[in-house]
């Protein structure tokens, strides 16, 4: 049932993204949203968010407070949720809805490369399933960087208090998205020199460096208890000590190898012609060089949002290329091949090689409230 869910959820709506391309209807919109909010929104225990909140929000219900402060407007979601008498599953279609609503919102406005966008958001948001207060936060930051291009300062100031509410540790990336913003149509870095950074730390890198933050990371995150279990544990989070070593599919290999390099050069001459998308070819170049330092609990977070900004600026490269009928519209033909193989291949394993709980929707969890600890830990 995964696999065709999944299936359905990207066929489904890469067509209306592809309607919606060509008339703007709401009901193309709104039929994404529903059928993304649904399949994604039903899932059961996948991920650690899953199996984690669903003690704190039992919390909620049994005691009628929430036992941290910081993330106020989360609590307060959650409070109203346990007053209402609304079980824990609703916390996740809220959360689902939030991010299909304002990532799709988000995307709509270059509409002319939805075909291409919303695919490719169907993708990279697969990880909101593992971290889904996380991209429930970032779903008002994508809010905010149209308010801001707007010209909308108060509104760009709401909705980054609102993303800050959910999760306070997306504070930290909001100075690099402005400055992206403010950095306006200047290129970051030339297409070599940004490739170049990306193999010289593809090569080099060693998660063990990061011990040297050790220290830091207490203090960054505070006396608070929710992250008590980062800082405490902190050279296990920054070094991925608590995870078993794996190796990335070869298709997988081949698709950031090709992907990368075609959005850094392609990026680079779009730019060109659409100098307002400079901002996020700005932040996917970072996305892409710090790409291979990031394979760790807490940076890997970060990176997966600037990384992100492929489902605009990968749209457009698409776009580019094909709309000029040149030969090099075969690497895109090429691309494409590679980035649907590498999301099926990525489902299909799940489906065949993972176990049953990485797969598993409501109707299939039996009266269970989590899935057993040793599966969602690792």
């Amino acid at each position: 049932m995964y696999f065709i869910l999944q299936t359905f959820l990207f066929v489904s709506c890469t067509y209306l993204g592809y309607l919606l391309s060509k008339k703007d209807k709401s009901i193309y919109f709104w039929m994404m949203v529903i059928i993304y909010t649904l399949i994604e929104g039903l899932r059961f225990g996948r991920g650690i968010d899953y199996n984690v909140y669903v003690y704190v929000y039992d919390d909620v219900v049994r005691y009628g407070e929430f036992s941290s402060t910081e993330s106020f407007i989360f609590n307060a979601l959650c409070l109203i949720l346990a007053k209402l008498g609304m079980p824990y599953q609703s916390l996740i279609i809220i959360c689902s809805f939030i991010l299909a609503f304002c990532g799709f919102t988000f995307l709509r406005r270059y509409r002319e490369c939805l075909v291409f966008s919303v695919p490719l958001f169907i993708m990279l948001s697969l990880s909101a399933e593992n971290l889904f207060r996380w991209y429930a936060g970032f779903s008002f930051i994508l809010m905010a960087l149209l308010s801001y291009i707007d010209g909308k300062t108060r509104w760009f100031l709401i909705f980054l208090l609102i993303a800050c509410g959910i999760h306070p540790a997306l504070l930290l990336i909001v100075p690099i998205f402005w400055y992206c913003l403010h950095r306006g149509e200047k290129p970051l870095l030339n297409p070599w020199i940004a490739f170049a950074i990306y193999i010289v730390f593809s090569v080099i890198w060693d998660n063990s460096i990061m011990l040297r933050f050790t220290k830091v990371l207490p203090f960054l995150l505070g006396n608070s208890e929710h992250y008590s279990g980062y800082s405490d544990n902190a050279e296990m989070w920054l070094t991925s000590s608590n995870r078993d070593e794996y190796d990335i599919a070869f298709i997988t290999n081949l698709r950031l190898i090709f992907s990368f390099i075609f959005y850094l050069f392609a990026g680079r001459i779009l730019i060109k012609t659409k100098p307002q998308l400079t901002p996020y070819y700005n932040m996917l170049v970072l996305g892409i060089i710090s790409y291979p330092v990031v394979h760790i609990e807490l940076a890997n977070r970060y990176n997966q949002l600037l990384v992100f900004f492929e489902c605009i600026i990968g749209a457009y490269c698409f776009l580019y290329v094909l709309k000029r009928k040149i030969k090099t519209h075969i690497a895109v033909v090429i691309l494409s091949v590679l980035l649907i193989c590498g999301h099926v291949v990525r489902i299909a394993r799940k489906t065949t090689m993972g176990s049953k709980w990485e797969t598993m929707y409501i109707w299939d969890a039996d009266g269970l409230r989590t899935v057993p600890i040793e599966y969602w830990k690792k």
